[in-house]
């Protein structure tokens, strides 16, 4: 899939509850919305709660929160400073990747 079309989608699913839900279910259009907040609310990545798998793959640091279901969101620390496995914790943005379950692309 061409990465404009899923940027399109993730925040469409991030921002509209109905649209979550149509692409998601309802289960895990919730876990999707909470994990969303919980970002949003947080100043650090690193105060977000919960537990992540950390990637680092292309010189690139990704986390991945558990939706359920097999299901991960997979989010990219974005900041002015490198990211790595030792300071992914003070960044204060991210991109919202793709939502993933059982190696197919959901969003």
């Amino acid at each position: 899939m061409e990465l404009s079309y899923l940027t399109s989608k993730i925040r469409s699913a991030a921002t509209d509850g109905k649209a979550a839900r149509k692409m998601l279910g309802e289960d895990l259009a919730r876990s999707f919305h909470s994990i969303v907040a919980d970002i949003r609310d947080a100043m650090y990545m690193g105060e977000v709660p919960g537990t992540q798998e950390i990637e680092l793959a292309d010189g690139k640091i990704g986390l991945n929160y558990l939706l359920g279901h097999l299901a991960v969101l997979e989010v990219e620390p974005i900041g002015s400073a490198p990211n790595d496995v030792h300071n992914w914790r003070q960044v204060h943005r991210v991109r919202l990747l793709r939502i993933v379950q059982d190696g197919k692309v959901l969003v």
